[in-house]
């Protein structure tokens, strides 16, 4: 029986997830929501004054984006329901946190084969990377 491999290039804005089998390759494009806006200077104050105490956002934008990436990841899982195996690749930080929240989750742990750093990749590359990962191992 043949398996299909799969891989997910990933960063903070958005996901491609590859799979090839015997019968050729599919490849889905999610984009993230995770907001990544920085404060521009000039646009307002960081911090909200109520009385005498000062009110700062951070936590509440640090809440709002790990939510925000709990609902990415999600959206990339519900792509890899019918995978045998796959590798997650990407520039970034966001693939290892991807790879720690499939480890919170069973039914992907087994799944996962690698988590690797790389560039920036086009379609062709992603598909070309992911074969010859699968060749060598």
């Amino acid at each position: 029986m043949s398996k299909n491999h799969t891989g997910i290039w990933l960063d903070s804005k958005e996901a491609f997830v590859l799979k090839t089998t015997t019968d050729g390759r599919s490849t889905q494009h999610i984009h993230s929501d995770i907001e990544t806006h920085e404060r521009i200077k000039g646009e307002g104050k960081e911090y909200t004054r109520l009385g005498s105490v000062y009110i700062d956002p951070e936590k509440t934008h640090e809440n709002r984006r790990e939510h925000q990436a709990q609902q990415y990841f999600e959206k990339i899982a519900h792509e890899l329901q019918d995978v045998d195996e796959f590798i997650v690749f990407g520039p970034a930080q966001m693939k290892q946190a991807f790879s720690s929240w499939i480890e919170e989750h069973r039914d992907f742990q087994k799944k996962l084969t690698a988590t690797l750093t790389t560039d920036k990749m086009t379609e062709n590359q992603i598909f070309d990377f992911i074969q010859d990962y699968y060749q060598k191992n």
